[in-house]
């Protein structure tokens, strides 16, 4: 994980790799997202991202608030990506 900003910068943005940069620091990270193990053969079973898993899919006490967490991560993600390429969000 600590690498990831130093070789983004050489092989993305062709920079040196100069100091190494705390990823919570980098202005080029998007988000840092979970693992979310538990909830990948709940998703796969149910055939549907993990961020949308429901009771009924077998999401229930610490799974559900998982996925809630999960949705929470990828919607803001999502719109920083937004954000940053200019698209508008309705």
């Amino acid at each position: 994980m600590d690498r990831i900003p130093r070789v983004y910068r050489e092989s993305v943005l062709q920079q040196e790799g100069g100091e190494s940069v705390d990823v919570g620091e980098d202005e080029h990270c998007l988000a840092t997202l979970e693992h979310f193990r538990s909830l990948m053969p709940l998703a796969q079973e149910a055939r549907k991202p993990m961020f949308f898993l429901k009771a009924a899919d077998g999401a229930i006490g610490s799974h559900a608030t998982a996925a809630q967490d999960c949705y929470r991560d990828f919607r803001a993600l999502a719109e920083e990506l937004a954000r940053r390429t200019g698209i508008a969000r309705t």
